[in-house]
């Protein structure tokens, strides 16, 4: 490669990495994925045309070691910068809970947190410490998602505690996996067909030029089944919120 060409892919490389230091914002709004698919999709529509005009792609084809290691830098840039995807996860629900609690008027920083990863592992993991450490009459927790919560029961049981007697469990995401459960836990379902296709129609929004459709709101629906107490009639000990 000539003294240009290392140049130009050197100066592609800067010049392609910035928006990976706002990644870390977006992702806070925009599912990872979709962050991906629209910056190559925006990227490959401007820089195909040229790429065909000037008839560059053979030559650039031929050269084919650099642009392997800039193919591996590009897939596994993203993935180091951001870490693993439950620490997105996480940063998006510890929001939604701030903002929640701060739009009724409670201290976000009086609900205890215990995390762990977005798997059933980290759950059970992530509920044994809660148990160890608070022998309240009962515990309510809400789980960052139906794994975590399931694998909270499990723990749960681990301890000879009973749920819900002892401990209530309500999840987030409506996997079909929680109908089958004992008891069958409560979640919160959201809904995934909607979201994908709005994401589409705000993915179609952005390439035609209409990209002010500010935060969007979906609908989600609770599914009642056998992991919460009613405690209407007792005082709530503590609020555990188990997320990664």
């Amino acid at each position: 490669m000539t003294k240009r060409g290392w140049i130009l892919f050197l100066a592609l490389s800067v010049i392609w990495g910035v928006p990976y230091l706002l990644i870390r914002i977006a992702v806070a709004d925009i599912d990872p994925l979709m962050v991906a698919f629209g910056r190559t999709s925006i990227g490959a529509l401007i820089l195909l045309p040229v790429a065909l005009h000037g008839k560059v792609l053979a030559p650039a084809f031929r050269q084919w070691k650099p642009l392997l290691l800039f193919t591996l830098v590009e897939i596994t840039g993203p993935w180091l910068l951001l870490g693993p995807r439950w620490r997105i996860a996480r940063a998006r629900f510890l929001r939604a809970v701030h903002d929640h609690c701060v739009e009724r008027d409670v201290d976000p920083t009086s609900l205890p947190m215990e995390e762990g990863e977005y798997t059933v592992e980290g759950g059970r993991a992530a509920m044994a410490r809660i148990l160890e450490r608070d022998r309240s009459t009962h515990i309510s927790v809400f789980a960052a998602n139906d794994l975590m919560a399931l694998g909270a029961m499990m723990a749960v049981r681990e301890a000879g505690r009973r749920c819900p007697e002892d401990v209530s469990i309500l999840g987030f995401d409506g996997v079909p996996a929680g109908a089958f459960s004992w008891p069958g836990l409560t979640t919160i379902e959201k809904p995934a067909r909607a979201l994908g296709r709005r994401a589409v129609e705000c993915l179609f929004d952005e390439l035609a030029g209409r990209a002010d459709h500010g935060r969007i709101y979906l609908p989600c629906r609770l599914i009642e089944r056998g992991s919460l107490a009613d405690l209407s009639h007792g005082s709530l000990q503590q609020l555990a919120f188990g997320s990664a």
